[in-house]
């Protein structure tokens, strides 16, 4: 609000010193160089302290969006991982007596996607990466190994 109001009295002290240095009095005639300031102060603090406002609330506001989806984000994969794992888990288990090289193979690929889910959320990785890991998880996949 400071620099509002510093750019304020530097526009308002030069556009008072044009208006005099080039005779402009229509729209200043009745008024003093401090009425003039005081005006243009004050109706530029008003309009700068709302904007300033509005400006704050929306940062407020698009962080508490942030804030909330980053929530109900870890909320969801916190729900959906214990039931995956034990779905996992058991597929793994039926398979250890028939299929040991599959099993075997869907441990290390399911490590890999828990290594991969309990990562920092804010690091990006690629979309052909992404790909192939969810490929893996595919029944078609293990059926056809």
């Amino acid at each position: 609000m400071l620099i509002v109001l510093i750019v304020l009295i530097v526009l308002s002290e030069l556009t008072f010193y044009i208006m005099q240095k080039y005779a402009i009095t229509d729209i200043i005639s009745t008024t003093s160089h401090w009425e003039f300031f005081a005006h243009n102060l004050l109706i530029g603090g008003i309009i700068g302290a709302l904007a300033l406002r509005y400006f704050y609330i929306q940062h407020q506001w698009r962080l508490k969006i942030e804030a909330e989806s980053c929530t109900k984000l870890q909320l969801l994969q916190a729900r959906i991982c214990p039931h995956f794992l034990f779905n996992s888990m058991n597929s793994i288990a039926s398979l250890t007596r028939t299929r040991p090289d599959v099993a075997e193979r869907i441990t290390e690929d399911l490590a890999e996607l828990f290594r991969m889910i309990l990562r920092d959320n804010h690091e990006l990785i690629t979309w052909s990466r992404e790909k192939e890991l969810s490929q893996r998880y595919i029944p078609m996949t293990y059926e056809n190994a």
